[in-house]
């Protein structure tokens, strides 16, 4: 059975990084939280340690990024503090580059709408709405229309819309 961090997974290579990355930290993060709280000590979690470097490693190279690739995991006796804290500060920096890009790009696909402009597309957007109101169609026809609108008018409302908004289909 395919483990749910697997599905709905992005289009984009790199969001899927980010997002199975995210998750493989997580899940890391717990299992060392709870060892350490029912163990002495001095414990040392090498294994959640190594899961999350082999999946995470297992992510990259799967996903053709080139990254991670020149980091030699160690075998569990080798591991240490410092390996581990290393590793992390390459996928942090990675992270750090494929958010900002993804960033640039998003903004790439989208419009920022000054006061004045929302405005006046919201204006436009309401007397659209009235004529759907007045329509003589049926009431499912309305509603689906009216959706449409709606989702447009969230989307102006956002700090930045993008180019493309989901939209109801009609019926």
């Amino acid at each position: 059975m395919l483990d749910p961090i697997y599905e709905d997974l992005p289009d984009d290579e790199e969001l899927i990084f980010l997002k199975l990355e995210s998750a493989y930290r997580q899940s890391c993060e717990q299992h060392v939280f709870e060892a350490q709280r029912n163990e002495e000590p001095g414990y040392f979690p090498a294994e959640q340690y190594l899961q999350y470097m082999r999946q995470t490693s297992a992510a990259a190279a799967e996903l053709q990024l080139g990254i991670l690739q020149n980091i030699e995991i160690p075998p569990a006796e080798n591991m240490t503090t410092s390996t581990y804290q290393d590793f992390l500060g390459q996928v942090d920096y990675y992270r750090t580059t494929l958010q900002i890009r993804h960033a640039r790009r998003a903004q790439g696909y989208s419009v920022r709408f000054d006061a004045k402009t929302k405005r006046i597309v919201t204006h436009h957007l309401e007397q659209v709405r009235e004529i759907i109101l007045k329509l003589e169609v049926d009431d499912w026809k309305k509603e689906s229309l009216l959706a449409c609108l709606n989702n447009l008018q969230a989307e102006v409302d956002k700090d930045r819309s993008r180019y493309e908004i989901d939209v109801a289909p009609l019926n």
